[in-house]
């Protein structure tokens, strides 16, 4: 990663697999600049993440259209540990020229439904990639996840 010049921040994402360790971790930075003409090294001290159990499971069911006909996909959800607030939902994979909007569930809901609008120029064929990716805002931080997967937090 580079950090463009004038800035002085980034962000790096990490994810854990589905088969990651379930601990805290103990993680540093390093980075290099070129000082005159020479590298110069920097490190972060060491800060601790942990890998957890995701916040809820996914199942996405079957759904099937026509091209240039809506389309309702419908999310099975089972909440695993609980969290405040509305998590943000993205249904993702989706063919060319099939659009949905932005969903969100509390930890209470069972399933989150997409309404899903395809042109006539929505190719057609058996979808394989569909998947949503999840945002929890734990501790005033957001905890990008895909469900089924473990979560990785600044602890």
């Amino acid at each position: 990663m580079v950090i463009p010049k004038g800035e002085t921040n980034a962000l790096y994402h990490l994810n854990a697999n589905g088969d990651a360790e379930l601990r805290q971790w103990k993680i540093a930075v390093i980075a290099t600049a070129t000082v005159n003409g020479a590298a110069a090294w920097v490190s972060s001290q060491l800060a601790t993440i942990s890998v957890a159990e995701p916040f809820v499971t996914m199942k996405i069911e079957m759904a099937s259209t026509e091209p240039g006909q809506p389309a309702r996909v419908l999310c099975l959800l089972e909440q695993k540990a609980p969290f405040e607030g509305k998590a943000t939902c993205k249904l993702l994979g989706l063919p060319n020229a099939a659009t949905t909007a932005d969903g969100a569930f509390t930890k209470d809901d069972k399933q989150i439904v997409f309404d899903v609008a395809t042109t006539s120029a929505t190719p057609v064929g058996q979808l394989k990639s569909l998947f949503c990716a999840v945002t929890i805002m734990k501790d005033a931080e957001p905890i990008p996840a895909q469900p089924g997967r473990r979560r990785l937090f600044a602890g």
